[in-house]
């Protein structure tokens, strides 16, 4: 398809006027797209480092949790070994007990 063909003369002032017209709109609207892309940039690199600071977090808290998992663990051990002595102890008393009732 061709491309149309100039209605008036280049030297028409009306249709210099409508291309004047025409790259001042163009002129406009890349400026826009740029400031548009400019600010959707500033709001991606915010939000990245955001999520970096969230993903930092995060990974603290699963270290924390971790390690108090571990310590529980750990102290339900001992308890159970504490339960355990004081059992032993108790019979060891029990039968000191007994021993001193029938002596």
């Amino acid at each position: 398809m061709p491309f149309p063909q100039p209605v008036s003369s280049p030297s028409d002032p009306t249709a210099t006027e409508q291309r004047k017209s025409v790259v001042e709109s163009w002129k406009t609207l890349v400026a826009s797209v740029s400031e548009l892309y400019a600010k959707q940039q500033l709001t991606t690199d915010l939000f990245q480092h955001r999520f970096e600071e969230l993903r930092g977090h995060h990974n603290q808290l699963t270290d924390m949790i971790a390690k108090l998992q571990e310590d529980v663990t750990t102290y339900i051990a001992d308890v159970k070994l504490s339960h355990e002595d004081v059992r032993k102890q108790c019979r060891r008393i029990s039968h000191s007990s007994r021993s001193l009732v029938y002596a």
